[in-house]
C-alpha cells in the first residue's frame, strides 16, 4: 500500500487513509470499499476464512487488485473493472482477467438455504435471514425480474431443518 501508493499518487495509500483488516466473507476474496452509507471509508478488505485456507499465494493477487481500485479511485473518484482500472492492476502485479468463483474456492457450505417454492432451487445464506427474499431466476423468468412475493423462499437452518422464514 505504501510503495504503489508513492508511485502511482505521490503518497502512500495509508497516508490518504486507507487501511486494510480481515472479515467474515466466504463468498468473495476481497472488497475496496470507498464508501459506507454516503461517508468515505477507505477500506481494503480481505477474507480471513479464504486467506486461510489458501495462503499468500492466492491472497498477493487479490491485494494488489484491490490496491489497484484504492490507487483508481484516488485517480478518478471511482473504479470499475474496464480497461483503465485493468492498465492500473497489471502496473501493480494484479492478475486483471483473473477472476475466481466460489466454485473454485471450495466454497463453504452456508448455514441457511432458501428453498423457492416454486421451482425448488436452493439459495445459500451464510448469515441469518431478517427481511424477505424471493428466487431470483423465477422473479427474472415470471415476473420481469420484479421481487414477488409469489416466489418467496422458504429459509431453513441447514443443520436442524429448523424454519426460519416461510414462503409465501
Amino acid at each position: 500500500m505504501d510503495e504503489f501508493g508513492r508511485d502511482h499518487l505521490g503518497r502512500s495509500l495509508q497516508e490518504l487513509g486507507w487501511r486494510l483488516q480481515f472479515d467474515g466473507a466466504k463468498r468473495r476474496l476481497g472488497l475496496c470499499k470507498w464508501k459506507r452509507r454516503g461517508r468515505i471509508v477507505r477500506i481494503l478488505s480481505l477474507s480471513r476464512h479464504f486467506a486461510r485456507q489458501h495462503g499468500w499465494d492466492v491472497m498477493e493477487d487479490v491485494v494488489r487488485h484491490e490496491i489497484a481500485h484504492a490507487i483508481d479511485y484516488e485517480r478518478r473518484g471511482k473504479s470499475l473493472h474496464d480497461r483503465t482500472w485493468e492498465m492500473l492492476a497489471e502496473k501493480v502485479g494484479a492478475d486483471p482477467t483473473r477472476i475466481l468463483d466460489s466454485a473454485e474456492l471450495d466454497d463453504p457450505e452456508s448455514k441457511y438455504v432458501g428453498i423457492c417454492p416454486s421451482c425448488a432451487a436452493e439459495h445459500p445464506f451464510y448469515r441469518r435471514v431478517k427481511r424477505v427474499h424471493a428466487c431470483p431466476d423465477c422473479c427474472r423468468r415470471h415476473n420481469g425480474g420484479q421481487f414477488s412475493m409469489r416466489y418467496r423462499l422458504l429459509i431453513v437452518e441447514r443443520e436442524s431443518g429448523r424454519v426460519i422464514q416461510r414462503a409465501a
